[in-house]
């Protein structure tokens, strides 16, 4: 099941987040070329404001996550500030498995969320293929899905504007907590 729930983070925080983003130098260098210096997480953060407000995020998206899918335990196994340009989009994936069902890089996420903290761009909507679903993008508005096959999913083509998002993965295995 996919799960959309909208306002869940407040203006104010998306567009502090984004302008801590735009205003930081830091950014993530990932062995992913594709999210290499578009990405920025928020345990690099130095704004205790900021800080404050994505531990409310955090504590809100974990209970969302055990009540939504019926879980006792859920724990945050990784999340970033992803910055969307003008002309990319993302091939559909599932966050956990290769299309030939054998384990990616991060075969213990078991649920992933995508919340949007800003919708003044066109494109970039996230689509759901074997769900047929897709998402449109408001400010503040956070879906909720299985990390899994059956919820392989992907970015639209960011057609005009800058789109971002934190993007969070979730699991049930204590030894994958981020810290």
């Amino acid at each position: 099941m996919i799960y959309e729930i909208p306002n869940f983070l407040d203006d104010e925080t998306c567009d502090m987040l984004i302008h801590y983003f735009v205003s930081s130098k830091k950014r993530s260098i990932q062995d992913d070329k594709f999210f290499s210096v578009r990405t920025l997480s928020p345990s690099e953060i130095c704004d205790d404001d900021i800080k404050m407000r994505m531990e409310i995020f955090k504590s809100k998206a974990l209970q969302s996550i055990s009540r939504l899918f019926h879980e006792n335990y859920v724990f945050l196994e990784f999340w970033d500030l992803v910055h969307w340009y003008k002309g990319i989009k993302m091939e559909p994936h599932a966050d956990n498995i290769y299309p030939d069902r054998s384990p990616n890089t991060c075969p213990q996420r078991d649920y992933s969320s995508i919340c949007y903290l800003n919708h003044d761009y066109k494109g970039g909507h996230t689509f759901f293929v074997y769900e047929n679903k897709t998402c449109i993008p408001e400010k503040g508005k956070i879906i909720f899905y299985p990390s899994g096959l059956q919820f392989t999913h992907g970015v639209s083509k960011v057609t005009e504007g800058n789109r971002y998002t934190l993007a969070s993965w979730y699991t049930k295995d204590e030894k994958y907590i981020l810290l």
